[in-house]
């Protein structure tokens, strides 16, 4: 409290000297109240819940606004609860104070920068359940400085920042963490040959009741360049190490194009990491080709590869394993309109090879068709895709997929929007799996809204959907839900609305119901809001909330 007392004198001593100028100051008053309940076998159970809050936030300058702006915010805020039913009684209190939140620009508008803010937290909670009485709170504060150079021609943009943070306990558990972090930042300005970034970064972490630290330290280095018009090469480096282990990992990439039709994209990866137990090397290359055969067919061709060791240095588990993999995939897409029909199709393949201890390898291929119009108002499209993927690991298996669908958009008389769709998907897993993995449905579904002015202006919206299952729990789900808005509902700056849910459950065998509505409603400087909520299952469930708020 002394602390924000003292930065408001400060504040109210320059604004009446005319050292320094607030330019803006805002606040908000705000008050929530929530109900919930809800009935299950017989018992009542109820949660209360009242939130009031305030926040107020300060902007100006000191001097000059050329020279220093700032900006101050404060907030406090509360909750109290309290649930109940004829098995026990809970109360709870919490309070989140946020003593000062400061922020000050030194020079804002020169390429050289001093950004500084300090801010601190202070979080209680205190909970009553029987004859048990709880108390536990927390403080975190923060210090922040940062010196950063941009749009100076000559030299790259730096950013240099030191921040000191501070968490301890102020009821309940006794921890005290304090933590330094040190970052640095370089980015080349971008040209037409190429753009280069570094960012170093170190954390130092301590808890002073146990006496235990650690140390991180992370390097990021990353540039990409310009071979030739069409040719371009980049690279990036990360190093990470922290209390026994560090991890180093690197990429080089190339993308180029050969001719008009041919494209090239290399990649070449590794990484190395070594902790107080174990050490590992590995190494990876991809190499794809992509090609424009006409003006309706495209493909392309990959293939990677993949090496890897690893090794146990502890003396009475000493373990090695090499591990490599190996893949390959083809494409080819086709696209092109007859008679006023968009027709695309695509056929995709691909196979991957694992040897890690044992072997694995898996192979699929995929099948996509679609075809599309627009008829007057209405566009239409239908699609069609198959899928057939093969794994052999410890066990072996097999899964065919079918998916296909037609779907219908537009608009009806009175500019009423409406999307119809029927949909089919089957998964079918071959073998004796296929009885309990397999997957068959069909869905429809229905959709309109519109907005209409009848004495006032609302929108309306209704949908639709039916589901057949024809494996596994055999039978039907159906649900519908209704949506009314208004945003002027009979009131200037009342806005109302209500949505109506129904759905039938195939596991209960029952319709479960849901109603929700919402109104907010500003009346001079005050705003007011409301949400309501009634559903039938699987419990009896009612919410109120109702929030009142002054901003000024």
């Amino acid at each position: 409290m002394k602390q924000v007392l003292s930065i408001l004198i400060l504040l109210v001593i320059f604004h009446e000297t005319d050292i320094a100028q607030i330019s803006s100051f805002r606040g908000e008053l705000r008050y929530e109240q929530n109900y919930h309940d809800y009935r299950s076998g017989g018992t009542l159970t109820k949660f209360v819940s009242r939130s009031p809050r305030v926040n107020l936030q300060f902007r100006g300058s000191l001097l000059s606004p050329k020279i220093l702006t700032y900006s101050l915010f404060t907030s406090l805020y509360g909750n109290f609860s309290t649930s109940s039913n004829e098995f026990f009684n809970y109360y709870g209190e919490q309070f989140s104070w946020n003593r000062y939140n400061l922020t000050m620009n030194v020079i804002p508008t020169s390429p050289v920068k001093l950004n500084l803010s300090f801010r601190d937290n202070d979080y209680t909670i205190k909970t009553e359940s029987g004859l048990s009485i709880d108390r536990l709170g927390s403080r975190s504060q923060e210090q922040r400085a940062e010196l950063s150079v941009q749009q100076i021609p000559w030299l790259p943009s730096m950013s240099l920042s030191y921040v000191r943070s501070r968490s301890f306990a102020t009821a309940g558990n006794e921890y005290e963490i304090v933590n330094h972090t040190l970052s640095f930042t370089a980015s080349s300005a971008s040209d037409t040959t190429g753009l280069y970034n570094l960012s170093v970064v170190t954390n130092t972490l301590r808890e002073d009741i146990s006496n235990a630290a650690d140390r991180f330290i992370a390097i990021s280095f990353s540039a990409s360049r310009a071979l030739a018009e069409q040719h371009h090469v980049s690279l990036t480096t990360e190093y990470n190490k922290y209390a026994g282990f560090s991890l180093m990992q690197s990429a080089l990439s190339y993308g180029g194009v050969l001719t008009d039709r041919i494209r090239l994209a290399t990649n070449l990866s590794g990484s190395n990491s070594m902790s107080s137990y174990s050490q590992g090397l590995s190494v990876g290359l991809s190499q794809s080709v992509s090609m424009s055969m006409s003006e309706h067919f495209q493909g392309a061709v990959g293939i990677s590869g993949f090496l890897g060791h690893s090794k146990n240095i502890i003396p009475q588990f000493e373990r090695s394993d090499a591990y490599r993999s190996g893949g390959l995939f083809g494409n080819l897409q086709h696209r092109r309109v007859v008679a006023g029909f968009t027709l695309a199709n695509g056929l995709s393949a691909g196979k991957n090879i694992q040897f890690q201890v044992g072997q694995f390898s898996s192979w699929n291929t995929q099948l996509s068709n679609s075809i599309s119009r627009t008829i007057g108002s209405f566009s239409t499209s239908g699609y069609y895709n198959f899928s057939l993927t093969r794994v052999n690991n410890v066990s072996e298996y097999t899964i065919v997929g079918n998916t296909a669908g037609i779907i219908l958009r537009g608009t009806l008389p009175y500019k009423i929007q409406s999307q119809s769709d029927v949909r089919y998907r089957e998964d079918r897993y071959p073998g004796n799996e296929s009885s309990f993995r397999s997957h068959r449905n069909i869905i429809v579904t229905q959709r309109m809204n519109g907005s209409f002015t009848y004495i006032i202006p609302f929108t309306l919206s209704v949908s639709g959907n039916a589901n057949w299952f024809f494996t596994g729990n055999l039978g039907r789900s159906y649900g519908w839900t209704f949506n009314f808005s208004s945003p002027s509902f009979f009131l200037r700056g009342l806005m109302v609305s209500y949505v109506y849910s129904r759905n039938f459950d195939q596991y209960y065998l029952r319709e479960i119901a849901d109603h929700t509505g919402s109104l907010s409603f500003n009346w001079r400087a005050l705003s007011f809001s409301s949400r309501l909520r009634y559903a039938t299952f699987p419990v009896h469930l009612r919410q109120v909330q109702f929030i009142v708020s002054r901003p000024f």
